[in-house]
């Protein structure tokens, strides 16, 4: 409804609300209200608030279904506001899943991919504080970095590759590859 008045009352607004405010409902009323005559903004409140209080009554359904002999049918979205049921003509409830619905494998993956960069990133970040405080700012020996996160000097030795650290043979000392 905002979107109607300002595009009849304020043709081009798009290039003049910051993005923040075109994000935010309440923004773009407060900014709109100050842009339109007084009479049209009052209706135009008018009228959104009768759209929440409609909204507030809806209830989003989503009805498959599948005839035997033929392809499968795109679902239908659809709004119920009592006694009747309306198609979804602005795209909003083909964002949501239906209760109980499980993610998509692709989205389960990318979830999964998300979660161990972000475990990787952790330990990288434990090496490097490690490296850094486990012998007071100088390089320390696998040993002292194994004492500093738990682990054992092996394990400390297998991982240091991974984490852009060498063992140097000659002083035993962990540096930096990078």
């Amino acid at each position: 409804i905002v979107y109607q008045y300002l595009s009849t009352y304020r043709p081009g607004w798009e290039n003049e609300a910051p993005d923040d405010v075109k994000s935010s409902y309440i923004a773009l009323t407060a900014w709109t209200r100050n842009r339109i005559p007084d009479a049209e903004a009052d209706t135009m409140l008018e009228r959104c608030q009768k759209a929440a209080e409609r909204l507030q009554s809806c209830t989003g359904w989503r009805m498959e279904y599948t005839l035997r002999e033929f392809a499968p049918h795109p679902p239908d979205l659809l709004w119920f506001a009592y006694p009747v049921h309306e198609m979804d003509a602005s795209g909003t409830l083909k964002d949501f899943r239906a209760d109980g619905e499980k993610a998509t494998v692709k989205e389960a993956r990318e979830a999964r991919r998300a979660k161990a960069e972000e475990q990787k990133q952790e330990q990288k970040d434990r090496y490097d504080q490690a490296f850094a405080n486990a012998n007071m700012g100088e390089p320390p020996t696998a040993q002292q970095m194994a004492d500093y996160l738990g682990v054992s000097a092996n394990t400390v030795r297998r991982q240091l590759e991974k984490y852009h650290y060498k063992l140097d043979k000659s002083t035993s000392l962990v540096c930096k590859t990078k």
